[in-house]
């Protein structure tokens, strides 16, 4: 989720870059905001339980574009969910229940763009998703790693052992836990 408002107090200290200035480095990739984004192309179909591999499209889309600029992408998937994390996972199944309902209902009145920005907020990435991901990671010889809870501290662990030399990810929490490479 990120850290409100971090990343504007910080846009003094942020750079713009290439991804060719990456080659042959080991970036760390937080899997989950790849997934999630891939879903939106599918998010209807995901709902409806149409099988679709229309998001690993997307995040294998994205390891090759890392892949032709000659970085070495190492996706880190989460694990476990946080025991104190509980209740906000509650609340979000609600929030994607009550989505998915809003979707359905915009869909009947003919709404077709409501409906799909509905079903983009209901849809859930599960771990079966990620094992088709992981998958298409083993055809391609790309790294991975599942956390033992969430990808982030995973990638900051692994950041400060130099087993990564940069972070890309949607999470600001990252410069929280003092990665210093982020993109």
């Amino acid at each position: 989720m990120g850290i409100k408002s971090l990343l504007v107090s910080l846009k003094a200290a942020t750079e713009r870059v290439h991804l060719r200035d990456y080659a042959g480095l080991r970036v760390g990739v937080d899997a989950s905001c790849w997934l999630h984004k891939g879903t939106y192309a599918c998010s209807e179909q995901l709902c409806k339980g149409v099988p679709t591999q229309a998001y690993v499209r997307y995040c294998m889309h994205n390891v090759r574009i890392l892949l032709q600029y000659g970085i070495v992408p190492v996706l880190i998937f989460d694990g476990d969910l946080l025991p104190m994390k509980k209740n906000e996972e509650i609340s979000r199944q609600a929030s994607r229940a009550c989505s998915l309902e809003k979707a359905r209902d915009a869909e009947r009145a003919g709404d077709t763009a409501l409906a799909r920005s509905h079903y983009n907020k209901a849809v859930d990435v599960t771990p079966i998703m990620c094992r088709h991901l992981m998958d298409a990671l083993d055809a391609e010889r790309v790294s991975y790693v599942v956390a033992p809870y969430e990808a982030d501290s995973q990638l900051a662990f692994m950041a400060h052992k130099k087993e990564l030399d940069v972070v890309l990810t949607e999470d600001s929490d990252l410069l929280a836990y003092g990665v210093d490479r982020v993109l």
